[in-house]
């Protein structure tokens, strides 16, 4: 579980000389920032010898008129700003998220809770302190830091967005030449390699919501002023759920994986060495036979490996799954009297469930592509 940060529902005003101290190397962090966001992917630079742009140019677009202004060149630099226009775009919409979830209105709730993750924190500590991390820890971050760290590196993403928008605007402008079916071309070859990216900022966002109405329940729980006994109970049952999802999922992808007949990564680094040595043998006959034999003796193995982690999957799951059943029990013993911290306890376990699910469903949707 990610670790959040309560704020109380009223923001107090600025300090100024706070932000004169800090912002220099606030500022240094940020810019820093967005200049890796912005690095250039393999797909796009000249780097390697990779030719996934050029073979993608030869295709669609290799028929320009000699002497044009436009060549392969000058449209790789222009498809280069498209992308870190796009990765802007995913960018902003993932702070605005941070932002939203910060003042109280990521999610409509009656609480108006307000919820910095930890990652912000992180991130200003380390902006303040980026060489020693003891003494990083030590830095303390109050509600006017994220506001004002949020809202600045969000400024500095939309002066990014506009410059290099500028930028795209003024090259179009200059190449008369650049048709609206090639600018099409670029941006659906944008498209279909920035699908991986996009997917994980969607999971980033999706995880910021779970973890955001996970504390909203944790905050009424508490609310509810349960006992030390009764805390410790519920997040033991908290962790029971996580442990027994998250094998639970696991094991349902090994099985997946299985039937679709893909070899799991842990099977697949097995050494063969021992075939390379067969292979230099000058009998043929004799190298044929222990070829087969000691692939033989692979494929066996592999079942055999297969076979265990399988039923020790298994055996795991069905050791969560009492342990869970043990710990609601209890629960439900101790908290007979109180529906309402009942209710709050199995939506907590609902949503941690759905957590899981969505982590493997992202995790499957990677692999698939």
């Amino acid at each position: 579980m990610k670790e959040f940060f309560y704020l109380d529902p009223f923001v107090s005003s600025v300090n100024e000389n706070e932000i004169s101290v800090n912002s220099l190397y606030e500022n240094e962090y940020h810019s820093i920032s967005i200049t890796d966001l912005l690095e250039i992917p393999d797909y796009l630079s000249m780097k390697n010898n990779n030719r996934k742009f050029q073979d993608m140019f030869e295709q669609k677009i290799d028929f320009l008129p000699t002497g044009n202004m436009l060549n392969m060149e000058s449209l790789r630099k222009f498809s280069i700003l498209i992308y870190q226009s796009n990765v802007l775009d995913l960018e902003m919409t993932l702070w605005n998220s941070y932002m939203k979830s910060g003042i109280g209105h990521l999610e409509t709730n009656e609480s108006n809770l307000k919820v910095w993750p930890s990652k912000i924190k992180s991130m200003i500590q380390f902006a303040r302190c980026p060489t020693t991390i003891s003494d990083r820890e030590q830095i303390q971050v109050n509600e006017n830091d994220y506001l004002i760290f949020v809202r600045d590196h969000l400024r500095k993403l939309g002066e990014k967005q506009q410059q290099i928008k500028e930028e795209l605007l003024e090259k179009k402008t200059y190449w008369s030449t650049l048709t609206t079916s090639i600018e099409n071309i670029l941006e659906t070859f944008i498209q279909e390699n920035i699908s991986i990216l996009r997917l994980q900022y969607d999971e980033k966002i999706k995880l910021l919501h779970f973890d955001y109405r996970e504390y909203i329940l944790n905050h009424k729980f508490q609310e509810q002023h349960p006992t030390k006994q009764q805390i410790e109970l519920s997040q033991s049952l908290f962790n029971h759920q996580h442990g027994y999802e998250t094998t639970k999922q696991e094991l349902n992808w090994i099985q997946c994986q299985i039937q679709r007949h893909k070899l799991l990564d842990v099977l697949s680094n097995i050494q063969l060495s021992l075939s390379t040595a067969i292979r230099s043998l000058n009998d043929m006959d004799l190298r044929h036979h222990l070829m087969n034999r000691h692939q033989h003796i692979i494929q066996q193995y592999r079942q055999e490996m297969i076979k265990i982690i399988v039923d020790t999957m298994q055996a795991k799951l069905n050791e969560f799954r009492k342990l869970f059943e043990n710990q609601v029990a209890l629960m439900r013993e101790s908290l007979q009297s109180n529906q309402i911290m009942l209710d709050l306890i199995e939506k907590h376990l609902l949503l941690i469930s759905k957590k899981i699910q969505s982590i493997y469903e992202y995790k499957d949707a990677i692999r698939a592509m």
